[in-house]
């Protein structure tokens, strides 16, 4: 049996954006988790030190290590890779986070998203010097590669997420994972700084800003796969 006018007119409306940006609830959870995670990567302390320079964010950590020769002469530079890539898992996070028919966390605009994976592209770039004198530094070459995957990535996730909203398991699966994995490789990276500085006799402890990251992507991955 069709469908009436007033019935056809109801259904459509409730696939309609502006619809479900009206009446769907707000998506504190989102931008709670999204504070805490970029809180923690970037103002909590990944690793402590007695002497406060020494006390580093992800991001800090991440350039410590770049300039250790154990790591400069590893090509992927693995340390620092492991903890920049957080980042770029909240990015792909965000991206894959809901879309019209998964609105019961709150209805998060595209173009806010969008803002989002843009903002975390950004402070994945290497510092200016990379366009002049320093596109040979295989530090700044692996922050643009990483600032290029948080961006292509977040936004071609987002763009297949709000076209396709209806055939988007397989992309809120892989968001999930790269936050996931995101944490997890932030952890490994905290554990390898730890074994440069002790190298060198800089005894140092594990933060709170890893283990908080980690328990805050779990609790994200979590809603994000329940939708």
């Amino acid at each position: 049996m069709g469908l009436t006018t007033t019935e056809a007119h109801r259904q459509s409306a409730l696939v309609d954006p502006e619809h479900i940006a009206a009446t769907a609830p707000l998506p504190w959870r989102f931008l709670a988790l999204l504070l805490v995670l970029l809180a923690a990567y970037a103002l909590l302390p990944w690793v402590t030190h007695p002497t406060a320079a020494l006390t580093s964010n992800a991001y800090d950590l991440a350039e410590w290590a770049s300039i250790f020769p154990a790591v400069r002469s590893d090509p992927l530079l693995l340390t620092a890779l492991l903890l920049r890539l957080p980042l770029v898992g909240v990015a792909w996070w965000a991206a894959g986070w809901n879309t019209k028919s998964n609105v019961r966390a709150g209805y998060i605009s595209p173009l806010l998203r969008g803002a989002i994976i843009v903002v975390i592209a950004v402070a994945l770039l290497p510092p200016f010097e990379f366009l002049t004198s320093g596109r040979g530094d295989p530090n700044y070459q692996q922050q643009a590669l990483l600032a290029a995957a948080a961006l292509i990535g977040g936004l071609a996730i987002l763009w297949w997420r709000t076209t396709r909203a209806h055939h988007d398991t397989p992309l809120r699966i892989l968001a999930t994972v790269a936050l996931v994995i995101g944490a997890g490789a932030g952890l490994w990276g905290t554990a390898q700084a730890l074994n440069l500085w002790q190298g060198v006799n800089i005894t140092a402890s594990i933060g709170a800003g890893g283990i908080v990251f980690a328990a805050a992507a779990l609790g994200a991955a979590w809603l994000t796969l329940r939708g």
